[in-house]
């Protein structure tokens, strides 16, 4: 089947009224003791079929000095690179400096161990091309089951032995059947633990028609992210949020809309790795994936009783469903529930808060969770 949409431009059209203008890519990637994973990410991005003008990394390891020079002779100086030093040990705060220091059009925010197939961003920078009325914020490409890097040698896998053993279980068809049949019944509207809260800003894509072949969505996961600059600068991640931050593109990506359409491309490929290091066990992040979203209700919800409830009501039921994950993954200590659970007892607290000091209140709570 011909693909509808143009090929990507070398030239596109900017803002209403600024006439024509370059329009190129950043690959812009946070990370933390991953450098093998960093390393083929940004090797598959140099070469894309429509590489990037530039390359940001935020690094918060602390051998960044030399990571920096393994990176540049991944490059070998045929695209700029910006190799900053986090400010703090956080992915949001370190996605919210690769936005201020790109400079292209077009940020690709993606995880450290997202990796592009070939043609990923030739295709989602031909929409964005075409996009001539900039109706579009952010467009997320889809996750694959094929690893881009094939039979390349490289440093021995690291994946998340969690996500390995859910890998195995979830091809176990009387287990597959069994969750997706607790979840279908607990979490009608979907097992994302991100509540999108009201927060009374109008969304100028509602209404607007969908270009062929892509989809519209609500939220655009992290390690599949691109969006327009002047959006992600606009609202960026979260400042308050530590650590490994749980739901902070859910967030984000849900005020971007207030610019523009989220789309999905179907067609633009990219395999998440899920490597082991720099990860929190399941437990934390389970209980900061329920508070963070407490305080993003709390932070923006213009209808606090609605949101909170529905809040709540979703919570209860994603602690049942994880009394079935945690079966599923024969995980006996049921880190699952009890992170939710923990989380749901804070949240009471986050919620009833004044909103003046929050977020530095918040970021004390979050210490609180992380050194336990």
């Amino acid at each position: 089947m011909t693909d509808p949409r143009p090929p990507a431009p070398a030239t596109s059209a900017g803002p209403a009224g600024g006439g024509a203008r370059n329009q190129g890519w950043a690959l812009c990637v946070a990370t933390l003791d991953r450098l093998p994973e960093l390393r083929d990410c940004v090797r598959l991005a140099a070469a894309q079929t429509f590489p990037p003008q530039e390359v940001v990394i935020c690094d918060a390891s602390a051998e960044a000095g030399s990571s920096r020079a393994e990176i540049e002779r991944v490059i070998g100086g045929s695209i700029a690179l910006t190799y900053l030093q986090a400010e703090r040990k956080s992915s949001a705060a370190q996605r919210n400096q690769c936005i201020a220091a790109a400079t292209a059009d077009i940020l690709f925010l993606l995880d450290d161990d997202s990796f592009m197939h070939p043609d990923c961003a030739e295709r989602i920078m031909a929409t964005y091309g075409a996009d001539t009325d900039r109706r579009i914020a952010a467009i997320s490409a889809t996750p694959h089951r094929t690893d881009p890097r094939g039979g390349q040698p490289g440093n021995p896998a690291r994946r998340d032995p969690t996500y390995e053993k859910a890998g195995r279980l979830s091809r176990n068809m009387t287990s597959r059947r069994v969750r997706r049949l607790v979840i279908a019944l607990l979490l009608p509207g979907g097992a994302w633990s991100f509540i999108r809260y009201r927060d009374g800003h109008p969304r100028p894509g509602d209404g607007v028609a969908v270009p062929p072949g892509l989809r519209r969505v609500n939220g655009i996961a992290g390690f599949l992210l691109t969006v327009r600059r002047e959006v992600a600068a606009e609202f960026g991640f979260d400042r308050h949020l530590l650590a490994y931050c749980p739901n902070e593109d859910a967030d984000a990506t849900h005020r971007f809309a207030r610019r523009g359409l989220l789309l999905r491309d179907p067609d633009a490929h990219i395999y998440h790795f899920e490597a082991a290091a720099g990860r929190l066990k399941r437990r934390k992040v389970a209980e900061l994936q329920v508070t963070n979203t407490a305080y993003f209700i709390r932070r923006h919800s213009a209808a606090l009783p609605g949101d909170a409830l529905r809040f709540t009501a979703r919570t209860v039921r994603r602690l049942i469903a994880g009394v079935v994950k945690d079966g599923v993954l024969r995980d006996w200590s049921l880190p699952q529930v009890r992170g939710i659970a923990r989380g749901l007892l804070r949240s009471a607290a986050i919620l009833s808060h004044r909103r003046d000091d929050l977020g530095p209140w918040y970021e004390k709570m979050q210490h609180r969770i992380l050194a336990e």
